[in-house]
């Protein structure tokens, strides 16, 4: 059996053990519990997906093929190419620009959703004492009395 084969065995059974221990340890939690070590802090949030990642990472996207996009535009216009610089430049960027503002309403209607269900769980606890109504159009107070 080849050295690698072996490595990728054992790699995976350590992959699976040390899932397992980061499962027990953060994954099942309270939710009220609090760390008070901002390392322990900051993988409890990451393993819990408080933080999202694809907002910075779709941003730092857009600013490397914006960037890239208006260089080889330039570098193509003083080669003596101006249809290519007018396609990657201008049309390319603006291009560019309206599919990651896309992207990235996706990421804010998701972000958006999240603070929303944290303040219905946080208005439900609050309303926890109240009987809970339900609307009954056939037994409404608005009915006119009927002849018994």
């Amino acid at each position: 059996m080849d050295t690698l084969c072996i490595l990728a065995i054992i790699i995976a059974i350590l992959s699976i053990i040390g899932s397992f221990a980061i499962y027990l340890t953060f994954l099942r939690r309270k939710s009220g519990e609090k760390y008070t070590n901002k390392a322990l802090s900051w993988l409890y949030d990451y393993l819990h997906f408080n933080g999202f990642v694809a907002e910075g990472l779709l941003k730092w996207l857009h600013l490397l093929s914006a960037l890239f996009l208006t260089v080889f535009g330039f570098l193509a216009l003083f080669t003596g190419r101006p249809a290519v610089f007018f396609l990657c430049a201008l049309a390319g960027n603006a291009l560019n620009r309206i599919l990651y503002e896309f992207a990235l309403l996706f990421v804010l209607l998701v972000r958006n959703v999240t603070e929303i269900n944290r303040k219905l769980d946080k208005s439900d606890i609050n309303n926890e004492d109240e009987k809970d109504y339900q609307f009954d159009p056939w037994n409404s107070i608005d009915k006119p009395d009927q002849p018994e």
